[in-house]
């Protein structure tokens, strides 16, 4: 039981200090693409997942 307390201890104690010291100099949104560029969903898939791209390209040019 001690091990457990010990460890819950040692995780909040990290986590805060994780939290405490996060602020970043840089801010960027990411976007990872799982869209299917193959078959015939291609043509509908592409024009979307493109302009969601260019979205976060905006984004992440605007927080610069």
């Amino acid at each position: 039981m001690k091990r457990i307390l010990c460890g819950v201890l040692i995780f909040t104690f990290l986590f805060v200090i994780g939290v405490l010291q996060s602020s970043a100099a840089e801010k960027e949104v990411t976007y990872l693409s799982l869209a299917d560029y193959t078959a015939a969903i291609a043509g509908l898939n592409v024009p979307g997942d493109m302009g969601t791209e260019d979205y976060f390209k905006e984004l992440n040019a605007k927080a610069a």
